[in-house]
């Protein structure tokens, strides 16, 4: 995004002012040259974007699974009051019951997918795809699998994540209308979940990149007042000081 330019190229601005006193060819030339520095710095900027997107993932992932440990690990080993515990004999038949009755039990319970084609997959599992997808840059399909999930589970507490990984997904191939409208979305459905205030800075970001820079100005105050005390409204912040020399202290 343009916020690591802040940075960067104010550096060729200083590269530009030495050059006032060359020839018109030394001029040309070094305009060639930052031109070309411009062009790699972008190249690195969307290279680490997308690694900055892999990290997140990969820190949900990671949050995901440590969860499912805890949770694995809260289960009881001990079986529940009052559940009948059958003792099985040498042959592995149980005492009692009729033969061959519990191989078929054994058999089904070794069939829990037979019968099942049909059967809705999770939210999480359309997530975890969702992420593997993005992750290796298959951006169109990953857009399908959070944009199923929205559909189909909309009031999932990955609602949110999903449909702001649709909006990664179009900043990351560049189409940055179609990202502003899917971040708005975020804002727009979701307005008290965690990834609100981080798709309305990305709607920002969006702007910038399309040159509006009073939306963008309009959108990274709103970003503050509604969510002043997040990691977004810190971003704001700092490119509300870089790039519109800080709108909010002036109208103070």
């Amino acid at each position: 995004m343009a916020l690591k330019n802040l940075i960067a190229y104010p550096l060729l601005f200083l590269l530009l002012m030495g050059c006032a006193g060359l020839s018109e060819k030394e001029r040309q030339e070094m305009n060639g040259k930052l031109s070309s520095m411009r062009t790699a710095l972008d190249e690195t900027n969307a290279k680490l974007e997308e690694l900055g997107n892999k990290f997140i993932l990969l820190h949900e992932k990671a949050e995901a699974q440590k969860a499912e440990i805890e949770r694995i690990g809260s289960i009881p080993s001990a079986p529940p009051e009052g559940l009948k515990v059958v003792s099985l004999g040498e042959d592995g038949e149980t005492k009692g019951a009729e033969p061959g009755r519990d191989k078929k039990i054994k058999t089904e319970a070794q069939r829990p997918q037979q019968g099942r084609k049909g059967a809705a997959e999770s939210a999480e599992a359309i997530y975890n795809r969702g992420q593997d997808l993005f992750m290796a840059g298959k951006y169109p399909e990953a857009r399908a699998a959070f944009n199923s999930l929205v559909k189909a589970y909309p009031n999932h507490n990955l609602a949110d994540n999903a449909l702001y990984w649709v909006g990664e997904s179009y900043y990351s191939e560049k189409d940055y209308e179609k990202a502003v409208e899917r971040f708005r979305d975020v804002v727009d459905r979701y307005p008290g979940e965690n990834k609100a205030p981080d798709a309305l800075l990305k709607v920002a970001f969006s702007q910038l990149e399309i040159n509006n820079r009073d939306m963008a100005s309009a959108t990274l105050l709103l970003l503050i007042k509604r969510y002043p005390d997040t990691e977004a409204a810190v971003k704001a912040r700092t490119v509300l000081d870089k790039v519109f020399a800080n709108p909010e202290k002036r109208k103070d």
